[in-house]
């Protein structure tokens, strides 16, 4: 956002209809003021190769890190495999964004879905799997991630202590709705088919929720409200995902609910049909 001509750039984005992202970037707060005012709606890769706190003479100034986490305008992508990003950095970034403007984002490279040790090459640059990311050859840069959606997911919550509706929410809906594409619903509940998206589905979830008593869920809520919230609801949450971004997932819906049940301990059971 701090070069030449990047608010005709952003305007000119947004008149295209994509999302302008702020990202690999040592804009300052006041090269992103006007950013934000043209229509910069998001962080790539929140915390990775992007300015923070700096000392201006003798004051200090806000980079790009900490605008993005004091405006609520602003969805923040999160590379979620406790590498690209600490644990504890992972959490402050849900504790202080609404729950809709987080995003888990993979950022995976070739070496995603290999074994550790299999050896890869980004651009002609040698780079190598590990256990959790990849690295280049040397070991001494990241080479993207090797992640998985459902990995993130399981990392946020087992590493972070981010509740699962919420790394649930990061990884489905919220980026469906900074996509625009919200509407697009499947319903996923015990015993029963997942069906492809429709108004159907939407229907019956807004049903689901108001037979639970959850219409007090939303953006808003406070960390207290959100902790509380008991397990068996949160495959409410779930039901929201869509369907195309379980595809994303890079497997078939069947293996995406098993590994739900398995890895995240929902213990749902899940009928997928037409998988």
């Amino acid at each position: 956002p701090e070069l030449p001509h990047a608010l005709d750039l952003i305007k000119a984005l947004i008149n295209n209809g994509s999302i302008p992202s702020g990202g690999h970037t040592n804009a300052d707060e006041k090269a992103l003021a006007p950013a934000l005012a043209a229509g910069l709606s998001q962080s790539t890769h929140t915390f990775n190769a992007m300015s923070s706190v700096f000392k201006r003479g003798a004051y200090r100034a806000a980079g790009m890190l900490e605008f993005a986490l004091a405006n609520d305008e602003i969805a923040c992508e999160l590379i979620a495999d406790g590498e690209h990003v600490p644990p504890t950095c992972m959490r402050m970034l849900f504790n202080a964004k609404p729950r809709d403007k987080v995003i888990l984002i993979t950022d995976a490279t070739k070496g995603a879905g290999l074994k550790p040790g299999t050896k890869f090459e980004i651009y002609g640059i040698k780079c190598k799997v590990t256990p959790v990311t990849g690295l280049v050859a040397s070991g001494k840069g990241l080479a993207g991630s090797t992640l998985t959606m459902m990995r993130a997911v399981k990392t946020v919550v087992e590493k972070s202590g981010v509740s699962l509706v919420d790394a649930v929410l990061a990884a489905t809906l919220n980026p469906a709705r900074q996509l625009r594409r919200d509407g697009e619903f499947i319903l996923a509940q015990r015993g029963q088919a997942v069906s492809e998206p429709g108004l159907g589905e939407q229907a019956a979830y807004h049903g689901f929720v108001a037979q639970h008593g959850l219409e007090q869920l939303g953006p808003r809520d406070h960390r207290a409200e959100r902790l509380a919230i008991r397990r068996q609801h949160e495959v409410v949450q779930i039901a929201r995902a869509p369907a195309r971004l379980l595809h994303a997932f890079g497997q078939p819906c069947d293996l995406v609910a098993d590994q739900l049940a398995e890895h995240l301990f929902l213990g749902v059971e899940i009928v997928v049909e037409g998988a």
